[in-house]
């Protein structure tokens, strides 16, 4: 079995492991242990170095608001290559009423160093230099639970490197 690079991803232990925006404050539910995500936030946390292979970020989430708008949510995975520039995997996902498992395949191709994890929701903006308001966000906060980040290679006994690199490909199903 291979091992999990997050720390607490079903906040078991409330926040340990993870920092907020200023002024961020943790919110659980059951699932696990859920948080959620109001409009405007994020959460990070550190990681330990990552190897330069596939790997697989898996989490659950689902919108706090079922009935009225779906949930908009980016969970980022990257660090800093050996010539200190940054490589990122952002998915983004829509989240319905329902509890999903989302899982992505993330390709690097080379060690990272100085990882991180970010989740975060959409914030309102407007054009700049009108007197407009930020129009209303359409989407509903986000809770987000069961959190792993792990080596395939590791889960398929290879050490083989991705064969290519690029974006991200979300898959998505139900939660059990």
């Amino acid at each position: 079995m291979s091992s999990d690079y997050i720390k607490n991803g079903n906040f078991s232990d409330d926040f340990k492991y993870w920092k907020g925006n200023p002024g961020f404050e943790p919110h659980f539910e059951a699932h696990g242990q859920s948080l959620l995500m109001p409009i405007s936030s994020f959460v990070s946390q550190s990681l330990p170095d990552l190897p330069g292979h596939t790997l697989r970020l898996a989490f659950d989430a689902r919108s706090k608001e079922s009935e009225t708008h779906p949930g908009m949510l980016t969970v980022s995975v990257g660090g800093f290559n050996s010539e200190g520039f940054a490589q990122v995997s952002p998915v983004a996902i829509y989240a319905t009423g329902e509890w999903q498992r989302f899982s992505v395949r993330l390709y690097f191709v080379e060690p990272l160093t100085y990882c991180f994890l970010n989740i975060s929701t959409p914030s309102p903006a407007y054009p700049q230099g009108t007197e407009q308001e930020p129009r209303p966000i359409p989407f509903s906060p986000v809770r987000v639970s069961n959190l792993r980040l792990t080596d395939e290679a590791q889960q398929k006994g290879t050490d083989a490197k991705p064969q290519r690199s690029g974006p991200a490909f979300a898959e998505r199903r139900k939660a059990p």
